[in-house]
């Protein structure tokens, strides 16, 4: 078992995760594929999600290997492989965190200023196709903004995953916030001409686990925010051609109003909301 809810930063909304490690010479490439991609979409998010959100992986890494987690209990012998640290995760959490001018606090604001007039303009359209989604469905003005706003998303699901490993790329940031501690790492030219350079951050093996790194950290701030609300609606419409989302409880739903003024609402938690992550 990992994550938050076996940690020093539990709170009542924590997942419960539970990773099953199977090693690749046990179980080959493609077949560890598959029953990763059946295990998301037959089980995790399943098991009492409304309640309380457990979460299934598997993971080939070996658990004592897993610096990914600040902590790993096994349930099944009933032993700590990795403690929690108290004293280091109230470090962190007071430098990374709740010092406004960290370096992880800059970042989320530049990101959260680069994002806001996707919000905005999502809002809009959504409002002005409210009346009418029942009887044309989704206006074509509304699912090209929703294109941009899921490709926005990707990218920021890479920051994360590249920040997690203490790689990500930068093309969506200005060269003046790479902070002290990183060096370029190679570069490459997107179709748009525009240089992207990936970095290491030599700081990640100091932290607890990689759970501390900036594309992380970050990407919690979204979270805890609500943007990932609004995105994971936006993720649902374009993956099935703006035909279905997923209700409540999990089931596939045609996309209605229904669908836009649960959309609507979640956009107006965050459209007027204040740059900078706020706890």
């Amino acid at each position: 078992m990992v994550g938050a809810s076996i940690t020093y930063q539990y709170d009542p909304t924590s997942d419960i995760d539970t990773t099953i490690v199977i090693p690749l010479d046990v179980m080959g490439t493609e077949e560890f594929g598959a029953a990763d991609k059946w295990i998301e979409a037959n089980i995790d998010n399943k098991k009492f999600y409304n309640e309380r959100p457990y979460q299934f992986k598997l993971s080939s890494e070996p658990s004592h290997k897993n610096l990914s987690s600040d902590a790993v209990y096994d349930v099944k012998n009933k032993k700590w492989i990795r403690k929690p640290n108290q004293e280091r995760s109230e470090e962190e959490y007071d430098e990374l965190i709740a010092d406004k001018s960290s370096y992880e606090n800059k970042i989320y604001k530049l990101l959260e200023k680069t994002i806001r007039k996707n919000i905005l303009n999502l809002h809009e359209a959504a409002v002005e196709n409210l009346d009418s989604i029942n009887e044309s469905g989704i206006s074509n003005k509304l699912k090209n903004i929703m294109y941009r706003s899921y490709n926005r998303y990707k990218v920021i699901k890479k920051f994360r995953g590249k920040g997690y490993g203490g790689r990500w790329q930068a093309e969506m940031f200005e060269n003046e916030y790479m902070p002290e501690g990183m060096a370029q790492w190679g570069g490459q030219a997107l179709d748009t001409n525009k240089e992207v350079y990936q970095y290491k951050d030599k700081r990640v093996p100091d932290r607890i686990s990689q759970n501390w790194a900036t594309g992380n950290i970050v990407y919690k701030f979204l979270d805890r925010e609500g943007y990932h609300k609004v995105y994971s609606m936006v993720k649902e419409a374009v993956r099935s051609n703006f035909k279905t989302y997923k209700d409540e409880n999990e089931k596939d739903v045609p996309i209605d109003k229904s669908f836009l003024e649960t959309l609507i609402s979640y956009l107006n938690a965050v459209k007027d909301d204040e740059i900078g992550f706020e706890r």
